[in-house]
Formats: C-alpha cells, structure tokens, sequence
C-alpha cells in the first residue's frame, strides 16, 4: 500500500485557470504585505482561530507576513503567532485527530524558519461540553429551526476566554498589542456580511488596514479584529489551498 505523502495529484490547467491562480496569488501576497505592514509599523501580536478553509488561508497568511518580517530584520524572531484551534468535543474521530496532525507539523515548520509559533487546542469547559448539556436535558439535539447557542457555547466562548488571558499577557505584560485575525468573507452569507457591517470588518482594505481596524470587546476586554480576505470568493479560497 502506497504511503499517503508518496501520492502526488495531477492537475490541468487551461489559460483561464493559470489567470485564476495568478489573481490569487496576487490577493494573497497583498494580504501579506498588509500585514507585514501592521507587525512592522506596531509591537502587533497576531491572533488566528483555525478552524476550516478561510481560517487556513489567513493562518497561511500570518506565517508568511512573520517570515518575510523576520527574515528581512524588522520583526523580533521572540514575537509570538498565536494559533488556537476549539476542540468541541463533538467533532468526527478523524477530525480531532487531523487537527493534532497539522498541529506537530505546523509547529516544527515554524521551528524551521524561525518563527515563535504557539499553536494551542482549547475545549469548553466539561460543565460546557456537549455531551453533558446533552445527557443531561439542558440541550436539545440542534436544528436550523432552534436557536443557535451551540456554537456559542461550544466555540465562542472558550475562544473569548484564550483571547481574554491572551490579552492579559501580552498587552499588559508584554506590551503587545493583540489583533485577531479572521476569515470572514462577506461572500459567504447575507448573515455573515451583517456580521462583519456591525463589526466594522467589512470597512477594511489591504491599503488603509490600520486605519480601518475594529476595535471589538471580547469576554470584557478590548482587542483588534480584522479580516484580511473578506473581499475573496469561494472558488479562491480552494485555489489558494490547493496551491
């Protein structure tokens, strides 16, 4: 039996899709340059929840915005990336274990070129957790027609309460100032572009990212958010990972 990483996909490419690529490669390297440019104009600590597709986008992002800083001397390799993964407790087998195995790998790839990579897996509370709420009549099993507190409860919060210690030590002991990046895009949903318009996230631009960013309180504290891919479609998405 063939070893998964032996395997190599095949792909075709026409003219149109070569010119697809080259618009994202070209969104993708703004992104970076943008926020090269927030790491190296402010002591910026970045924040990304990964989670999905948009979220590994913008964590591709954050890595590579670190590297070029670093390598070109205007970043202190001691900065940390911050990288959190929500461990439900009501995920798939092979999704738990898929995130531990990107977890080891993106942790030594960051060892490799000199980033101070911190990527923690958090889970709710057990009192919080799924299961008990479950078993013990305080949940009901979620439908699209019962309100939404499920991810409330189980990603929300425990995310609040990292950004919140978070917070407290690097901007109140380290003198950073923590900015939480996002995948949000305002393609994605009516209701997540409502979202974002509340936030101020759908404000920003790769040229005015500074200026533009939105302050937003998060389990009491004051911190930063901002989406750098906002303005991207789906279909770039899969492409930029599939590069």
């Amino acid at each position: 039996m063939n070893n998964p990483q032996q395997l190599v996909d095949i792909f075709q490419f026409d003219a149109q899709d070569q010119e697809n690529l080259k618009v994202v490669y070209e969104q993708f390297n703004q992104g970076v340059s943008a926020l090269r440019t927030l790491i190296e104009s402010e002591p910026v600590v970045l924040h990304c929840g990964l989670s999905g597709k948009d979220s590994s986008v913008v964590v591709l992002m954050a890595v590579e915005s670190y590297r070029q800083s670093i390598q070109a001397g205007l970043v202190e390799p001691s900065r940390p990336l911050l990288v959190v993964t929500v461990d439900t407790g009501a995920e798939a087998i092979a999704l738990k274990m898929y995130v531990h195995y990107v977890r080891k790998r993106l942790l030594e790839f960051g060892k490799q070129i000199g980033i101070n990579l911190c990527y923690d897996i958090i889970q709710p509370p057990i009192n919080d957790q799924y299961f008990i709420k479950y078993t013990g009549g305080q949940k009901l099993v979620p439908s699209v027609t019962r309100h939404q507190d499920c991810s409330i409860i189980l990603k929300v919060d425990p995310s609040e309460r990292y950004i919140k210690q978070a917070i407290k030590k690097y901007s109140e002991c380290s003198c950073y100032k923590l900015v939480s990046c996002v995948g949000s895009r305002i393609a994605e949903s009516h209701h997540r572009a409502g979202n974002m318009k509340k936030q101020g996230l759908s404000l920003i631009t790769a040229g005015s990212i500074l200026a533009d960013m939105a302050q937003v309180e998060a389990a009491g504290s004051k911190m930063y958010k901002l989406a750098p891919i906002k303005h991207w479609e789906t279909e770039q998405v899969f492409d930029l990972l599939r590069m």
